[in-house]
Formats: C-alpha cells, sequence, structure tokens
C-alpha cells in the first residue's frame, strides 16, 4: 500500500510532527511520503529519513503532479485545506481527513466551515480523524460527518524524545519552558504579560521561549517594553528542544484555542507539571493536580506557577504523577492499529 501524507504548511510544528510519527510507524509495513511545499520542514524530514516530495506551492496543479508521481492508495490529509485540495484531484485514492484543531471558524456556520462540509462529504473521504472529543462535537456540521468520523487523541514516542534530549546541543535550565508556533492560535503575547506579572513578585524568574511564528518580532518587542529581557530567552524553532526540556520545571500554555498539542505530551514525558488555560481540549492531557493545572484567568497561572516554585516538595510530588500520567497515556502500539484500520 502506498499512503501520500500531505500537507499545506512548509514548516514543522504540531500536525507536522503527528504526520511525521505516523510516517515512522508504518515505514516497515507501507511505502510511504511526505508531501508539502518545500522549505524549513524540509530538513525534519531529511533528519528522521522521510521520504519527501516537495511542492513548488499549494495547488492543484501542483497537487495533482505529485499525486500522479507517487501513485498513493490513500491521501492521509492533515489540515482542512490539504483535505480540500485532495477532494478536487482526480484519482482512483481513497482520502482519510485529520483535524488537528478546534477551530473557531468550525464552531458556526462559517465561509471556511461551509467549504469544509461540502469538500468532508466526498465519497472518497473514508475516514475522518479528530484529535479531540470537543474538536468533533463543537464542530457545526457534525451531523454530516459522523459516520465515518474517529476520536483519536495524539500520543508521542517518549523513548524517542528521551534519547533526543540526552544528545540536544542547547540543555539551559529554566523555571518555566513554552514549546510552540509564535502565531495567533497560542497566544504568546498573553504568555509575555504572565510572566511579567510573575517577575514582579519573583524578579529571577527565568523563562525559555522555543518557537518561531509571525508573531516573533512583536514577542521579542513586548519583552523590551515590560523590561523582561533578563527573564525572558528566545530560541526559536529547534528541532532538538528537548534537552531545555528536561531541563526546566514548570510548562506553560496561553493558547485561544487548541486540538491535542503534542508539546504537552512531550512535556509531561520529563515530568513537567503543564499550567494551561481551561478549554476542552486539553482537559485529557492536563489533569487537575494530576498533570499539572487549567486556569481562567491570568491571575490564577500566575498564582500556580509562585506556589510551585516556592514549594519545592509540592513540585516534586506534581512532577511524579505528571510523569506516572504519561506513561499510562501514551501507548503506542493501540495508536498505530486505530491508523492502521482507518487504512485499511
Amino acid at each position: 500500500m502506498k499512503i501520500l501524507h500531505l500537507l499545506s504548511s512548509n514548516r514543522y510544528s504540531g500536525a507536522e510532527n503527528v504526520a511525521c510519527q505516523i510516517i515512522s510507524l508504518f515505514k516497515k509495513e507501507y511505502d510511504v511520503a511526505y508531501c508539502s511545499p518545500d522549505g524549513q520542514i524540509s530538513e525534519a524530514l531529511r533528519d528522521r529519513n522521510i521520504k519527501f516530495i516537495p511542492l513548488e506551492k499549494m495547488s492543484k496543479r501542483a497537487v495533482a503532479k505529485a499525486i500522479k508521481e507517487f501513485q498513493p492508495d490513500i491521501v492521509h490529509a492533515h489540515d482542512p485545506r490539504a483535505i480540500c485540495m485532495a477532494c478536487r484531484v482526480r484519482g482512483k485514492f481513497r482520502i482519510i481527513a485529520h483535524m488537528h484543531s478546534n477551530r473557531p471558524d468550525f464552531k458556526r456556520k462559517s465561509l471556511f466551515a461551509r467549504i469544509f462540509n461540502h469538500f468532508s462529504n466526498n465519497k472518497r473521504i473514508r475516514k475522518i480523524v479528530w484529535v479531540s472529543n470537543s474538536c468533533l462535537e463543537e464542530y457545526v456540521f457534525k451531523k454530516q460527518v459522523e459516520e465515518k468520523s474517529v476520536v483519536l487523541n495524539n500520543i508521542i514516542n517518549q523513548q524517542q524524545i528521551i534519547d533526543k534530549a540526552k544528545i540536544a546541543e542547547k540543555k539551559d535550565q529554566s523555571d518555566i519552558v513554552f514549546l510552540g508556533r509564535l502565531t495567533y492560535p497560542k497566544n504568546p503575547q498573553r504568555l509575555i504579560h504572565i510572566i511579567g506579572d510573575v517577575a514582579k513578585i519573583k524578579p529571577n524568574i527565568n523563562v525559555a521561549i522555543i518557537g518561531d511564528g509571525e508573531l516573533r518580532e512583536e514577542c521579542e518587542q513586548l519583552t523590551k517594553e515590560l523590561n523582561l529581557e533578563k527573564n525572558i530567552k528566545f530560541y526559536g524553532f529547534l528541532d532538538n528542544p528537548f534537552g531545555l526540556l528536561k531541563n526546566s520545571k514548570i510548562f506553560l500554555l496561553s493558547s485561544r484555542f487548541e486540538g491535542n498539542p503534542m508539546c504537552v505530551l512531550e512535556a509531561e514525558t520529563f515530568g513537567l507539571p503543564v499550567l494551561a488555560p481551561e478549554i476542552n481540549e486539553l482537559k485529557t492531557t492536563v489533569i487537575e493536580g494530576v498533570s499539572g493545572f487549567l486556569y481562567k484567568t491570568d491571575e490564577e497561572c500566575v498564582d500556580r506557577v509562585i506556589e510551585l516554585l516556592k514549594n519545592p516538595e509540592k513540585a516534586k510530588k506534581l512532577s511524579q504523577t505528571t510523569y506516572e500520567f504519561s506513561q499510562q497515556y501514551n501507548n503506542m502500539a493501540i495508536y498505530k492499529q486505530k491508523i492502521d484500520a482507518a487504512y485499511n
């Protein structure tokens, strides 16, 4: 069987991480390849020894050419644009649609939601994979796709990232770490304001921000305006961020919306308690008092940070339960079995 993973982004982030993980799982069983516009992603794929079919741009013509070249039995499309594009290309291949986030515009009858709904009823789409229950439940056209939908939470290869942490070049220690794209959904400006409030109580707070994106310059400027340059270090995109992750104490998220973020699973592998906004998508991985806390307000988040930093015994206990939770959550064999069932 030949499977082509199609994505519209040329960078490496959450959905791209999931696609690479699935490809690695099935390398021995199937002929698999990654297809997206060329760019930063090519380096990540080369490091993972993944076959790459680059596109000049995300267009019907370019995608049709790639599909004609690879001749896949299945196109596994990982974002709405890629899913719609796969549907527009003629061929005998089947399509697996993979939804990685709970988009706000999918909760109402927006133009984009209507367009996706039109394409999702394509007969070649055999399964729609949603990364959390809330992603499916809150989709405005849920009834039209329910029969072909399946919920499959993301998991990670823990041993792989533990091994990577050992060889990472960056191993600085920090009190707080953020890992993710500096984009609107992640709301990094809120993260910086929270750190500013923490710094008023703990002036020596040390924070690592790992990731890049269109908001990086704005975030760096905000850091200067709040006089946090001694507290916050921007590392940009790192192919191997796990040395930094392992040597941190708290993982902090400030997202507006999420799917089932891989960065949370990676942080929990190292026993990092996660502090994240109270949004439904995170309730399966951030268990209150077990693997971290969900906050409603910035003030509540600041209080949790100070509490954990000032109480090492409590932080140590929470770190242990976080690690134990992550061991139970990440069952690679069951995950692979469910993906394979969708393919077959």
